[in-house]
């Protein structure tokens, strides 16, 4: 279910947007849980994210700011 929801995001700028948003909303209390941190990790596979440490991402190949 959580795939096909990612799947619905096609837009490589879309996507990036709500991988920033989703890794600020986990990160708000300075910590993650397992379930949010499991949630990121498969965005990140799914759309191609190529991610460091901070939250900071873009798509592998793609030109997206």
């Amino acid at each position: 279910m959580i795939d096909q929801c990612l799947a619905e995001i096609v837009q490589p700028d879309l996507r990036l947007r709500v991988w920033k948003a989703m890794w600020q909303l986990a990160y708000a209390d300075d910590s993650f849980a397992h379930a949010e941190l499991a949630l990121l990790q498969r965005a990140t596979q799914a759309w191609g994210i190529e991610a460091d440490a901070n939250g900071n991402g873009r798509i592998a190949g793609a030109n997206v700011t």
